[in-house]
């Protein structure tokens, strides 16, 4: 049902949901035996389903050295699968066993042999977090990089740094897990646009590389735009190795597979020996303006601004623009669409190398890091930036030889902080890294290789904020209410363990970051099936009118949407997801509209697509579908829990009245889907509730009970009047 930008205020006008923000409805029930409609969560079933984690990168070349890191932070151990993929096509498999809260580190060069470029697959029907780290001492080039896995394969991969300048060389590393043989092209732009493309057939299995340098020469600054040209998914990095003045290392970045309207860095730092550098690609056809703004370790925060011509790239000299001696983190936001990177280069005092990381797409109260040692001569930092509004309280949790090691610090509002893992732990302990927020926030861990260390240089990598969504199960009590919201609505809010919200009618940032910090989690409304008029989206709409089917004939000012179309994925994507951010904090995302394919069967692969799309490139973000039960089954994989809108009653809207009425057919797909994977299903009747029908409230809870009992499931029970106010009922068990 609508949001509340929408609502029934074109229908029926908006009064009633303005008169009700603290409703109270008791009903009267002692008489009745009590069966809450939820049960405990199954904490030995993962909700998640499947994982896997691509490398692109990787080489046992003479003078590297590559490792797998794997992390595990459940309370049984983990069996993960790892497929090699090198360059002549041959890929075999490995296994690996993680032991609980703690890690393992695979030696790629014992596993596959000298002298290989090797991409890697690795999958596991449990939750686990891998980086790849590698050491090279090619020269004067010697140091490291590091990459996290990327989730999934994709057509296309952007990146916003590169260089070709005397002494550099720069690589694109492309894999190419499928079956089939991938066709792909890479678009290379410097500062004016497009000054070079090279072609890359890379058979199935197995991974091809793109020497940049040897396609636009020397002395480029140059962006990528990778696309898989006969539709086969790829995945991407970029490695640089750089031996000139003043510049001895290598770093390398996975690509990222969409363009977006805001990114975030944790790391950066001007201090003695660094320089740093955020690089922007506008991949787009029309010039974006991006605002920069630079979080300090003293909590002020400076602004600056890239206008960046269409197919181009600009790049942002941090240290110019915040002094030297300052750990920075940041926040790229822009009113179109681009592609992010941050690349740092150290010399001494500093040690001599360099890293780079790609933007962060969401913030996240988890984290969790693979990689990270405190042995001889190494110096890991998990850097944290806090992009909110309010002071968040950050526990991190370093998981060494089967033991959690915890510190807290609390990290100003919109500021950045530093945590050493040597003082909490000593030296000579691997580990493995598990940050918890109660905001929203992004982390980064940095590790350099001292004097004393059997290797040199440094690296850094984001880390894996997918953890969260598995803690969603706990639900018992959950809100879902649309229209304009007030701070005094936060104490009420607060007595649910989730609340599904419309961002748009927030009053401020603050709103939902504050919720969050109370222990609520907020899911953010978004229609997926459906343009809205009013929503940010529309100009992007009109560019497209393809997009559009035909106007909802219930909700004026709404127009089916063509699923099938990739430019209504690339809106939601590039668009509509970062803009819902930014109105404020949130855990994931209610997905409404999905039964649009009701009345467009033809649009069921494109949401089943989309459904993948948003689980692969938001990995963090909890995925809550409403209804959609005509592709339920095959969007299984992809969610986190299940919105089922009108289990027992609804609003008909020909009589202009609340009916009684279930669904058995509904009912059965959804109990074959929960055998299949244990979901949470929120459940959202409609009812009056001026004055408030107590006997359907009481039959529709009830019926919610019946319906978890038969089919083993994880229920919680809310309901409201179909202007999505708020009632507060009695039985619910709040928190």
């Amino acid at each position: 049902m609508k949001g509340g930008m929408r609502a029934m205020t074109r229908a029926r006008g908006s009064a009633l949901a303005r008169a009700l923000p603290a409703l109270l409805v008791l009903l009267v029930l002692a008489a009745m035996p009590v069966r809450h409609p939820t049960r405990v969560f199954a904490a030995e079933r993962d909700p998640r389903g499947p994982h896997e984690l691509f490398f692109a990168e990787g080489t046992t070349r003479e003078g590297y050295h590559e490792y797998l890191c794997l992390a595990n932070g459940a309370g049984s151990e983990v069996t993960v699968g790892l497929e090699y993929m090198l360059e002549a096509g041959e890929p075999w498999a490995a296994t690996v066993i993680i032991p609980a809260l703690s890690r393992a580190t695979v030696d790629v060069n014992a596993e596959v042999g000298p002298g290989h470029d090797v991409s890697v697959r690795a999958h596991s029907d449990s939750p686990f977090t891998a980086e790849r780290p590698v050491y090279f001492g090619e020269g004067g080039s010697a140091g490291s990089s590091c990459a996290g896995g990327v989730p999934a394969a994709s057509e296309t991969w952007y990146f916003a740094e590169g260089y070709t300048g005397a002494g550099f060389r720069e690589y694109i590393c492309v894999q190419n897990p499928g079956a089939s043989g991938a066709v792909v092209e890479a678009e290379l732009c410097d500062g004016s646009g497009v000054v070079g493309t090279a072609g890359l057939e890379v058979p199935p299995r197995s991974r091809g590389t793109i020497d940049v340098g040897a396609v636009v020469g020397e002395g480029r600054e140059v962006a990528a735009r990778v696309r898989s040209t006969n539709g086969v998914p790829v995945v991407a990095e970029r490695s640089m190795y750089f031996d000139s003045p003043g510049f001895h290392g290598g770093h390398c970045s996975a690509g990222l597979p969409l363009a977006a309207s805001r990114f975030y860095f944790a790391e950066g730092s001007t201090r003695p020996g660094y320089q740093e550098y955020i690089c922007v690609f506008n991949p787009g056809g029309a010039q974006v303006t991006v605002d920069a703004e630079l979080l300090l370790d003293d909590g002020t925060s400076l602004r600056q601004q890239l206008t960046v011509p269409a197919g181009a790239r600009r790049t942002l000299d941090v240290n110019a623009a915040v002094g030297p001696g300052r750990d920075v983190s940041a926040v790229l936001t822009s009113e179109g669409t681009f592609c992010a990177e941050r690349p740092m280069y150290s010399r001494p005092p500093a040690v001599e190398d360099g890293h780079c990381s790609e933007g962060i797409l969401v913030a996240s109260r988890s984290w969790v890091f693979a990689e990270g040692t405190t042995r001889a001569g190494f110096r890991p930092l998990v850097c944290i930036g806090n992009p909110g509004d309010a002071a968040a309280e950050v526990t991190v949790e370093f998981l060494s030889d089967s033991a959690a090691v915890p510190v807290t610090v609390q990290v100003p509002a919109r500021a950045r902080s530093t945590v050493d893992p040597v003082n909490v732990l000593g030296t000579g302990r691997d580990f493995s890294t598990l940050v918890e927020s109660t905001r929203p926030v992004v982390a980064e861990r940095v590790q350099y290789c001292e004097e004393g260390s059997a290797y040199s240089g440094a690296h850094c990598a984001a880390g894996d904020n997918t953890w969260e969504r598995g803690r969603f199960g706990d639900v018992r009590a959950y809100l879902n209410t649309y229209g304009e919201y007030a701070q005094s609505d936060l104490d009420d809010f607060e007595r649910f363990d989730a609340a599904v919200l419309d961002p748009y009618d927030y009053p401020d940032e603050s709103f939902s970051s504050t919720l969050i910090d109370r222990g609520t989690f907020v899911m953010a409304y978004i229609d997926v099936g459906e343009a809205e008029d009013v929503r940010h989206y529309w100009s992007e709409v009109q560019k497209h009118p393809e997009v559009i089917l035909a106007e909802n004939p219930d909700w004026p000012g709404c127009y089916y949407a063509d699923v099938n179309n990739p430019e209504w994925h690339r809106i939601i994507l590039e668009h509509e997801i970062p803009y819902l951010e930014s109105l404020g904090s949130l855990d994931g995302l209610c997905l409404d509209m999905v039964d649009v394919v009701d009345a467009y069967p033809q649009l069921k692969p494109g949401m089943v697509s989309l459904m993948r799309e948003i689980r692969e490139w938001y990995p963090g973000l909890l995925l809550m579908p409403n209804r959609g039960f005509a592709v339920l089954p095959e969007m299984l994989p992809y969610i986190d829990a299940f919105k089922y809108e009108e289990l027992s009653s609804r609003y008909d809207f020909d009589s202009a009245s609340y009916v009684y009425e279930e669904d058995e057919g509904e009912q059965a797909v959804l109990s074959e889907a929960l055998d299949r994977k244990d979901v949470p299903v929120m459940v959202l009747d409609h009812l009056e509730t001026v004055p408030p029908d107590n006997t359907m409230a009481s039959n529709d809870w009830y019926n919610c009970a019946e319906v978890a009992e038969r089919t083993g499931g994880r229920f919680a029970w809310y309901a409201n009047s179909v202007d999505q106010d708020r009632p507060y009922w009695l039985f619910i068990d709040y928190r």
